[in-house]
């Protein structure tokens, strides 16, 4: 049996394909909710919250996106709201590959994300 991990060494060995000691968890909530289960659970803050629920959580550290377009796949969203107020999330409205059918279309039609298309220096300190 494997020694406990931690949270990046489980990531990591699941990432490489090597054993782990337990499948590992992450974690995505609308705002809204994770407010309130954090408050519930009386997280004080988001690593005690990821403990309490023993969630391995992935942190993404994204450079801003700076391309011509909505983002960088070029989804539109449209907000939708949570009836009774409790919320809203954004749903996907318009997919750039919606309609393609070939690779030869989506080649001539489509602008892959490109790195330039993104402000690195935000990233530093």
């Amino acid at each position: 049996m494997l020694s406990e991990m931690t949270r990046k060494e489980r990531v990591i060995a699941a990432l490489n394909h090597e054993p782990v000691d337990r499948v590992p968890t992450d974690y995505l909530a609308e705002p809204e909710m994770t407010q309130k289960l954090m408050k519930y659970l009386g997280a004080k803050d988001d690593i005690d919250f990821w403990n309490k629920l023993v969630i391995d959580k992935v942190v993404l550290i994204d450079p801003p996106f700076i391309g011509n377009r909505q983002n960088m796949w070029d989804i539109t969203y449209k907000k939708i709201y949570v009836a009774g107020g409790q919320g809203s999330y954004d749903e996907p409205e318009f997919y750039p590959l919606g309609g393609l059918d070939t690779i030869d279309e989506i080649e001539s039609k489509y602008e892959w994300p490109r790195p330039d298309m993104f402000d690195y220096s935000a990233l530093a300190g």
